[in-house]
């Protein structure tokens, strides 16, 4: 028997449906459109100003449509203006500044000097660095120069003065986005676990195991069914998060470099909010397919779903174990959940310094995050074409896939 394409469709979809069937999908995505709608309005209830004893002096509303009018270039003009402190107002705008240049001193904005505002974006290279060797020290290491200078340099290439303007739903967004992809990569190493199992109800293994070219059609489908199903809850629940929290707190700001947010300041990476929204979107994916490899991998080994689920099991016990710093840098950080953790991708300056060349871990994530798929994998088809082998050879076929 023969299944050309058409057949190997036929028994993706089979699996497909097998491990992700749409009544199971629909009560997913309404999970994920539930948790986007609760964490949405629990950001903008957090816009909500009170004063010492708890009344509530601005709300959120009014707090969000003032921000919204106010845009304006951090220069040395509107660092003075906060110094003589010309606009006190509570408004989320202004208190994003103030914390903004606070950042950047050792001392009140009201006791900045003329010499301190002119030397703004300098101190900030400086911050840039320090907050990259502060980092190594938490790791026991020291910043090696290389990485100091590309450091020093991707600071001083910063954009100035840097433009601030309302970005809350993307800032929020990005901010946010891991959990959904921790959810999902949750999902994906269950959903995954029976792709490789024994399968009484639809006799697939049964049927395609009656010849060579059958088994690893069965094999090759199955692999590529456990791809589709984790690429399609990722996808679809990361469009559900985006569109509500960009609905609920607007799309604007989307171009504004991450540095307008008092977190990202020190940052030495010199990008949008939009695209630090792919970057993240793109090491998630990079993440959930990665698990969904590893999960394929044990279960086209062990072909039981128990046993397949205890290595994972395992394997989440240890990704989620504290680890130290170094370990995480050199080794645990690569793991896919601990990929996820998008907050210090931005915000610890890391870096790798790779054949002379100092690479952000943003970069060096995805690089080896993709060595590691295209391996796992290869092995999922060397242990298909293995067990193939040995199953018709065990069974008395010929090469011909006859039975003798």
């Amino acid at each position: 028997m023969y299944l050309g394409r058409e057949k190997l469709k036929d028994v993706i979809r089979i699996e497909l449906k097998k491990v992700l069937k749409p009544h199971i999908f629909a009560v997913l995505m309404a999970i994920v459109l539930g948790y986007s709608i609760y964490t949405s309005i629990s950001w903008v209830s957090s816009y909500n100003i009170y004063d010492g004893n708890g009344n509530l002096l601005i709300t959120a509303q009014e707090n969000l449509r003032e921000s919204k009018k106010h845009s304006m270039f951090l220069d040395e003009q509107t660092i003075q203006d906060v110094a003589e402190r010309k606009d006190k107002s509570l408004f989320a705008y202004n208190s994003n500044l103030v914390l903004l240049i606070t950042r950047n001193y050792n001392k009140k904005v009201t006791e900045l000097e003329r010499k301190d505002i002119t030397s703004f974006y300098q101190n900030r290279t400086k911050g840039v660095v320090n907050q990259a060797a502060e980092y190594a020290g938490y790791m026991r290491t020291e910043l090696e120069s290389a990485k100091k200078s590309v450091l020093a340099n991707r600071g001083n290439q910063m954009k100035q003065p840097i433009k601030l303007g309302y970005k809350e739903g993307w800032y929020s967004l990005n901010l946010d986005m891991e959990q959904v992809a921790v959810f999902v990569l949750i999902l994906v190493s269950i959903v995954v676990l029976p792709i490789f199992a024994q399968s009484p109800k639809t006799k697939m293994k049964e049927l395609c195991l009656s010849t060579k070219k059958g088994g690893r059609v069965q094999y090759r489908a199955r692999a590529i069914a456990g791809l589709l199903a984790g690429s399609l809850l990722y996808f679809a629940s990361m469009l559900i998060f985006t569109i509500t929290r960009l609905v609920v707190l607007g799309p604007q700001g989307g171009n504004l470099p991450i540095q307008s947010a008092a977190v990202y300041f020190f940052s030495a990476w010199n990008i949008s909010y939009i695209q630090q929204f792919l970057i993240s979107l793109a090491i998630g994916f990079l993440a959930v397919l990665l698990m969904t490899s590893i999960v394929l991998f044990c279960g086209a080994i062990l072909e039981q779903i128990v046993s397949t689920g205890a290595v994972v099991a395992f394997l989440w016990a240890f990704m989620l174990a504290p680890q130290p710093a170094n370990i995480t840098h050199f080794f645990s950080g690569f793991l896919p959940y601990n990929m996820l953790e998008f907050f210090g991708l931005y915000m610890n300056n890391e870096t790798y310094l790779i054949a002379g060349f100092v690479l952000p871990r943003y970069t060096w994530v995805v690089t080896v995050a993709i060595c590691c798929l295209v391996l796992f994998m290869a092995a999922v088809c060397f242990v298909a074409e293995y067990k193939i082998k040995y199953r018709f050879e065990y069974l008395g076929y010929n090469k011909m896939g006859l039975r003798i």
